[in-house]
């Protein structure tokens, strides 16, 4: 009766304590982009165009509120605590795509989810911890500003507290059946 006791004990604790997503406040985000892509969305970072002006082989730590990645003010990467928003403000350039590659960010990603329009044509790719965004529409705002806005879906991850609290109910599970045994 008392092993019954203790089991549903721990069960209870650990579905209270429950799981958490990786959030992205803190953490140092790698970032590479190239300003004369024309091949399909990709997080390799070989991609990158190294020679262009702008970040290209950068990094920077997400805060919230702040625009992480910023080239010449005019094409701006924002990360928040589980998004991402490109924006374009005052562009006329090349009519070439750009492409964006964010590596190192703090969690597995399942999936990117848009958030309202998608007025810059983005296409996403995302591989483990890495996210490729090819804005399709660079030409997009030279009497405007738009941005397109996307959810960084994480793979959730036990809390220590979950991982603790079953070690602690399969010892004492473990324990109480020694003890019965003799």
């Amino acid at each position: 009766m008392k092993s019954r006791v203790l089991l549903t004990l721990v069960a209870l604790l650990t579905l209270l304590t429950g799981t958490a997503s990786a959030g992205l406040i803190g953490a140092n985000i790698n970032a590479c982009w190239n300003t004369v892509y024309n091949s399909p969305v990709t997080t390799d970072t070989g991609q990158c165009d190294a020679g262009t002006v702008g970040f290209p082989n950068t990094s920077a730590v997400v805060i919230d509120p702040g625009i992480e990645f910023s080239i010449s003010g005019s094409r701006n990467v924002d990360f928040t605590d589980n998004s991402v928003i490109v924006s374009y403000n005052s562009f006329s350039g090349s009519s070439s795509p750009d492409l964006f590659i964010f590596t190192n960010l703090p969690g597995t990603i399942t999936g990117l989810t848009l958030i309202g329009g998608n007025a810059l044509s983005v296409t996403t790719a995302f591989t483990g911890t890495s996210i490729g965004l090819l804005v399709g529409d660079p030409l997009c705002c030279s009497t405007f500003s738009t941005s397109s806005t996307f959810q960084i879906n994480f793979a959730e991850v036990p809390e220590p507290a979950t991982v603790a609290l079953t070690g602690l109910g399969l010892l004492g599970a473990g324990l109480l059946r020694r003890i019965r045994r003799r």
